[in-house]
């Protein structure tokens, strides 16, 4: 009270501020703004205002009216703010890592770190125009989505809380290429109340890379492990079982071959002479199969008549299907050449036509057909059995999940042959299906590439 009011100016607030604060006055508007003040002690400090002349009946003014108040504190923390701002963006620039700000209420990207740059191939800039969707791949963009709605609604009902989240997301780069990112995120609010999301993004490419090598590895060793349980059940069940068959019936011949008239004698023969020739091909396939698995057995290709190669396995084979009255129908017609491994071929047309016999019951038939696709033929192995069910299909050429089922007169197998015609269908650049329907019979279909 009572003091010149030029002792506003305090001599620290720049002249312009002054004289405008008079003019503005002066012509009878209001002012508004802040100058720098001294108390009585001498201090300085800051000073909001608001400055309005009062006028008498004449209009003339005749006094002014001001409201102030001390923001000296509040500057200072503002400043603080700032210079801390400054100092964490600074920090941010010097990051591999990907520091950014999601405004929710705006849908927009507030902040955006350069080395996005490193990252993604974008400058900060390019970045900030890319909305949420736009910067994450269609997949990851409808999970976060979904993951931040919920957050969101977590955050609103406590403010407080000082939740992280992590998240592995993909994100597309400038160059087309889509790359694995770890997302370390939390809410909080900002000074106009509006939601953020502030986060941090790593690239975690060379660890998803490893992960799939593992990955791949516990695989190999869970396959490794199933040919290893399949080879000794094999040697332990299926390999002993004809040799138990064999050993019988031959000591019954030798203890009692003078009790037993010829007709006796020419039926346990016939048995003992099935027995070995089952036990002969199992161990043809096993051995087979053992030097495949030892990489051993390379693809070699020549020009072959597939119709004769054919008839030569069905020659190893009739005596197998007359036992049953099975009759076996080549239908290939004459002079189809295909270039492919001819043993490899031979073995897998042998395994089919062999199961086929086994699962077809007595006066069935087993179809051999050839069909040409447009860059590959394709060897139907057809019989008139008793087919199999979803489950069975499933699983026939899978190593460990191959059951031994008995044939229509009982005859034993491994599901060891399906596996080795996958696998020669498969190194000679085909692929092996099959259809098959109960009590109707199965078709098995591999292809040739020309």
């Amino acid at each position: 009270m009572g003091k010149n009011p030029r002792v506003l100016s305090a001599g620290k607030t720049k002249k312009e501020v002054i004289q405008n604060l008079w003019i503005t006055i002066l012509s009878g508007n209001t002012w508004q703004g802040e100058f720098i003040n001294r108390k009585k002690n001498g201090d300085h400090f800051i000073e909001r205002a608001l400055i309005a002349p009062v006028f008498d009946n004449n209009k003339k003014i005749t006094h002014f009216i001001a409201i102030k108040e001390d923001v000296t504190d509040k500057k200072r923390l503002e400043h603080d703010l700032v210079a801390s701002e400054k100092k964490y963006r600074l920090l941010a620039e010097k990051l591999t890592d990907v520091v950014w700000v999601l405004n929710l209420n705006k849908q927009e990207f507030t902040y955006i770190s350069s080395s996005v740059y490193g990252l993604r191939g974008y400058t900060a800039e390019e970045a900030m125009k890319q909305n949420l969707e736009e910067s994450l791949t269609p997949e990851s963009a409808a999970r976060i989505v979904e993951l931040t709605t919920e957050r969101l609604n977590a955050f609103v009902n406590n403010e407080n809380s000082k939740a992280t989240y992590l998240d592995e997301v993909q994100q597309p780069c400038k160059n087309g290429t889509i790359i694995w990112v770890e997302v370390s995120t939390n809410f909080r609010y900002n000074e106009q109340r509006e939601v953020e999301v502030v986060g941090v993004s790593r690239n975690i490419e060379s660890r998803k890379r490893l992960e799939a090598e593992i990955l791949n590895q516990n695989l190999l060793l869970a396959e490794l492990n199933a040919t290893k349980d399949k080879f000794f059940s094999i040697i332990a069940h299926d390999l002993r079982s004809p040799f138990s068959s064999l050993l019988g019936f031959s000591d019954q011949l030798v203890q009692n071959h003078k009790k037993y008239d010829d007709a006796k004698r020419e039926r346990m023969l016939q048995i003992v002479n099935q027995s070995a020739r089952n036990t002969f091909s199992l161990l043809d396939n096993l051995l087979t199969w053992a030097r495949s698995q030892s990489g051993k057995i390379v693809p070699k290709k020549e020009r072959i008549d597939l119709k004769i190669s054919i008839n030569k396995v069905i020659g190893l084979l009739n005596e197998n299907a007359q036992n049953k009255q099975i009759s076996i129908v080549n239908s290939i017609p004459d002079e189809v050449f295909i270039a492919t491994d001819k043993n490899m071929l031979e073995t897998v047309i042998r395994n089919l036509i062999s199961n086929a016999i086994k699962f077809t019951p007595q006066k069935g038939e087993v179809t051999v057909s050839v069909a040409k696709q447009p860059s590959a033929y394709e060897i139907s192995v057809s019989d008139t059995g008793t087919g199999m069910e979803k489950e069975v299909l499933e699983t026939l050429f899978k190593i460990g999940s191959t059951k031994s089922l008995n044939g229509t007169d009982g005859e034993r197998g491994t599901g060891l042959g399906l596996i080795l015609c996958k696998e020669f269908v498969e190194k000679n650049g085909g692929t092996i299906t099959v259809e098959s329907v109960v009590e109707i019979g199965s078709t098995f279909k591999f292809s040739i590439p020309e």
